[in-house]
């Protein structure tokens, strides 16, 4: 979950890096109110998080209704993947919109999805917090990541 978490989370990073290092004459602009993605990127950057704490927290119900670790963490890892992507999607929209208009306003917004999805890093507390584990599954998540 770790590896595939640093990977969204790279991905939006290169990305990020490499359209800001080949963007010519970049500039803030907050005034441009014609454009119809100056609306639909901060939008979908509000929405995307929100859905995905709302779909994340409506699979991990689910989750919970599994009897074996093994099949909690399958579930709980499909569930992580669903949440990031939510998140990822606006962010390289706004990348995306930020190559093709040059205004910073969108790569400032997929920086701030970004350190969020940073934010969501699945540690061993929270993935034993999310899935309410009891002692024995916890002992078996402790020695499965040895």
């Amino acid at each position: 979950m770790t590896i595939l978490h640093y990977a969204y989370s790279l991905a939006v990073l290169v990305f990020g890096t490499i359209a800001l290092y080949i963007t010519d004459n970049a500039t803030m602009n907050l005034n441009d109110t014609n454009d119809i993605f100056f609306y639909l990127v901060p939008i979908l950057g509000m929405g995307g998080p929100i859905a995905s704490h709302f779909i994340f927290n409506n699979l991990l119900k689910a989750v919970h209704a599994k009897p074996t670790l093994k099949e909690k963490l399958v579930s709980y890892q499909s569930a992580r993947i669903i949440r990031l992507a939510l998140i990822e999607g606006p962010a390289i929209l706004g990348i995306v919109i930020f190559m093709t208009t040059t205004n910073l306003f969108y790569l400032v917004i997929s920086g701030v999805l970004l350190v969020y999805m940073i934010f969501l890093r699945p540690t061993h507390s929270v993935i034993r917090e999310d899935l309410n584990l009891n002692a024995e599954q916890d002992r078996e998540l402790r020695e499965a990541l040895k």
